[in-house]
């Protein structure tokens, strides 16, 4: 239910306030202009698409804000601002899209025109329909299904995260296998890898070494360490 409705520049409306009262409001005029500024101002507040139109010569955007209060007695809290860029929506304070204060307002407000019903142009709006006719049959089936496509969805995603493309799995199936068979032809042990570290330090220092054994040689050797003793 509307409890209330704020409008600022929306047309040639500066600043406008509607609160209806309980039971059927009903809101006269001489000329429809200001009645349907304020009927475009509750589609915007429902989430509906958002027109530089409706910007009005007293300010640089148009806002709007609207309190409805749901079955159980909650409050939620609608606001729309349209300026020279993107619209902006929000959701009880909160910044959210456009299609999600559809989502959540849309099936609140219920406009009928001359012509047509304009719940019927959304598909929030159909959707409640068929839900509103559901039996309690139709509403297992509903469910059963609800189930279904949800655990289908969660199958898919795990394929894509996992590679959906069955050559491309197969190619690099067949590049492990071989680097597998590369890795056991190699015959590789265990402990391979420190004996490979002491070995590599080792020939690191070669020339180093080398040239110690040769001096110590040397110091062993005529006229060294013999004739010293």
């Amino acid at each position: 239910m509307l409890d209330e409705i704020h409008a600022s520049n929306i047309g040639l409306i500066q600043d406008a306030t509607i609160r209806p009262g309980p039971g059927l409001t009903v809101i006269t005029g001489e000329t429809g202009t200001g009645k349907t500024l304020m009927l475009g101002a509750l589609r915007l507040a429902r989430g509906d698409s958002a027109s530089r139109d409706l910007i009005g010569p007293h300010a640089d955007a148009a806002d709007v804000a609207a309190r409805f209060i749901t079955g159980d007695g909650t409050e939620v809290v609608a606001r729309r601002t349209v300026g020279s860029g993107r619209s902006r929506a929000y959701l009880d304070g909160v910044p959210v899209t456009a299609g999600e204060l559809a989502g959540s307002i849309g099936p609140m407000v219920s406009i009928v025109s001359q012509h047509d019903q304009h719940t019927l142009t959304t598909s929030h709006g159909v959707q409640a329909i068929i839900d509103s006719m559901f039996t309690e049959g139709d509403r297992r089936i509903y469910d059963t299904y609800r189930h279904a496509y949800g655990a289908l969805s969660e199958i898919i995603e795990e394929m894509q995260a996992l590679g959906s493309d069955q050559r491309g799995l197969e190619r690099e199936r067949d590049v492990l296998a071989f680097q597998i068979e590369e890795i056991e032809t190699a015959g590789f042990r265990a402990g391979d890898e420190e004996t490979l570290r002491s070995q590599l330090d080792r020939l690191r220092h070669v020339e180093e070494l080398s040239s110690e054994v040769v001096q110590a040689l040397d110091a062993l050797g005529e006229p060294g360490a013999e004739e010293a003793l």
